[in-house]
C-alpha cells in the first residue's frame, strides 16, 4: 500500500505512526531511498539555504524553519560520493535524533509505503553503502535502500571529525 506525499507533511497529523515499518521514499540521483518514518518529524519545501564557510562538505547550510536554524544535510555526499549532483534539493526531510533534529535533504519525494511485507535483499550494491542502509528491498519496479538514521549520522558525525582533522593540520 503506499499514499501520496504532498509538498508538506508532518508525522503528528498522520495515523500511520502506529505502524512501525512505513517509510518516506524519496530520489537521490535517480536512486531510491527510504527512512522509517518513526525517524520523520515533518517534510518541508526547501526555501532559503545560508551556506556555511568551512562547513564540512555534506553540510549544504543552514536553513531556518519555525524560527529555528537546522543544518542542511547533503546526503549524496555520504550515501553517493562518486554521483554527479544534477538535480537541488528541494524537500527537505526533518529527522529527530538524540542531538536535536537535523534536514536531509532530497531531490524528489516518491510515496509513503510499508516496507514490512517486503522480502529483504541479501546483495551489495555501490548505491546502497552498507554501515549506512539498514536493510534493502524492492517497491514497485525500484530497489530501495533503508537508512539507518543512527549509522546515517555516525558517519556524518564521522566525516566531520575527518574534514575538521584535516583542516586542523
Amino acid at each position: 500500500m503506499s499514499v501520496q506525499v504532498s509538498t508538506r507533511w508532518d508525522a503528528r497529523d498522520e495515523e500511520c505512526m502506529q505502524v512501525t515499518r512505513r517509510a518516506l521514499l524519496f530520489l537521490l540521483s535517480e536512486t531510491t531511498y527510504a527512512i522509517n518514518i518513526e525517524h520523520v518529524d515533518k517534510v518541508i519545501e526547501l526555501q532559503q539555504v545560508t551556506p556555511v564557510p568551512g562547513a564540512p562538505l555534506w553540510v549544504s547550510g543552514i536553513v531556518v524553519h519555525d524560527m529555528l536554524p537546522y543544518p542542511l544535510i547533503d546526503p549524496r555526499v555520504l550515501l553517493q560520493p562518486a554521483a554527479a549532483r544534477n538535480e537541488a534539493l528541494n524537500r527537505a526531510i526533518i529527522i529527530k535524533s538524540a542531538h536535536g533534529n537535523v534536514l536531509i535533504g532530497v531531490e524528489q519525494l516518491v510515496t509513503i509505503s510499508d516496507l514490512a511485507l517486503r522480502p529483504r535483499i541479501n546483495a551489495t550494491r555501490e548505491e546502497f553503502p552498507a554501515p549506512l542502509i539498514e536493510y534493502i528491498c524492492r517497491s514497485d519496479n525500484s530497489l530501495v535502500g533503508v537508512i539507518s538514521v543512527p549509522g546515517f549520522l555516525k558517519a556524518a558525525e564521522a566525516e566531520n571529525n575527518t574534514s575538521t582533522a584535516g583542516q586542523n593540520h
